[in-house]
């Protein structure tokens, strides 16, 4: 069987001519069939799909990393601040839009912490100020908003005011069962009473400053002669 030369480039088969018989077959040449190549352009696009994935991916880590930056950069510029005016900041100096990069709104949090080792009752000379940093943006995740902690010494308080950061007090365990018994938050005479309830002010002490004792159950009435 003699192979006839084929010349023309294309994927359809070549004529072929047997020297004994003539009778002419076809021959399929060096190619691929329809079913290769349609599962080769799959293939390459599985490929090309996942390549553009990783592309997208490595992206947003990398906006998120550069947002996450400059994030800690305004912090560290508001926190700079507090420590350079050494000065207690007044309501309006506790939050706000950053002036210079305004994709990020900053809060500033203050309290006062016990020192280490301190004793006693709670005081400027025994406590530190506690400032805390937050920056946010629309552009961040929630888990993504930067935090900055900083404990300083001691600052000029605002005017009118003996001490900055003044400490709060803490709040008694009862006074939530308190509020969820009257349903709202408690008056100063409803607490009054119930630190009478619970001897915390002693009677006469109660008897002295005012406080009516909380009256339970119904009056009795006499009975008719």
């Amino acid at each position: 069987m003699k192979n006839v030369k084929c010349n023309i480039p294309t994927l359809a088969p070549c004529l072929i001519e047997g020297p004994e018989t003539g009778i002419k077959y076809f021959n399929r040449f060096n190619g691929f069939s329809l079913i290769e190549a349609v599962v080769s352009v799959f293939i390459l696009a599985a490929i090309v799909g996942g390549m553009l994935l990783a592309y997208r991916h490595t992206t947003e880590k990398l906006l998120a990393a550069t947002l996450r930056a400059s994030a800690m950069a305004v912090a560290q510029q508001q926190m700079e601040n507090l420590l350079d005016s050494r000065m207690e900041p007044n309501a309006h100096e506790l939050h706000g839009q950053d002036e210079f990069d305004p994709r990020f709104t900053w809060r500033l949090v203050m309290s006062r912490e016990p020192i280490e080792g301190g004793s006693g009752v709670l005081s400027a000379a025994n406590t530190v100020i506690k400032a805390t940093l937050q920056v946010e943006s629309d552009l961040l995740e929630g888990s993504d908003s930067v935090e900055l902690i900083r404990y300083i010494g001691s600052l000029e308080p605002l005017p009118g005011k003996s001490m900055s950061v003044p400490i709060q007090p803490e709040e008694v365990p009862w006074l939530e069962e308190l509020r969820q018994k009257v349903g709202r938050e408690p008056t100063l005479d409803e607490i009054l009473q119930e630190m009478v309830r619970r001897g915390e002010i002693s009677p006469a002490m109660a008897e002295e400053i005012g406080i009516v004792p909380e009256t339970t159950g119904k009056p009795e009435t006499g009975k008719n002669p």
